[in-house]
């Protein structure tokens, strides 16, 4: 399953949460699987892989635009990652305004 949620940040920037209920990513690997081409050992498992670019080019992105990504995961369990975007790069649109 994945999941994928936005919310406010406390600051007034975006959060964009994505979730899933995979084969998770072992502690001391949350760091290498942001480098390009890294995955993590229990991609081994899968029968189709990709090429591992995927965390590398969302956390240059979320730099480009002065945010951050963080992952929080559990080996077996799945997987959290969360991009931060500043308030800068948030547009409020009228509906938004209406609904607050």
């Amino acid at each position: 399953r994945v999941r994928v949620e936005t919310r406010p940040s406390a600051d007034g920037g975006l959060l964009i949460l994505i979730g899933d209920t995979g084969i998770g990513i072992e502690r001391d690997e949350l760091n290498e699987v942001k480098k390009p081409f890294v995955q993590g050992r229990a991609a081994d498992t899968l029968r189709m892989r990709g090429a591992g670019l995927g965390l590398s080019i969302a956390e240059q992105l979320m730099q480009l635009h002065g945010g951050a990504l963080w992952i929080n995961s559990t080996s077996g369990v799945g997987t959290v990652v969360t991009l931060s975007l500043p308030k800068s790069r948030v547009v409020e649109t009228l509906a938004i305004k209406r609904a607050g």
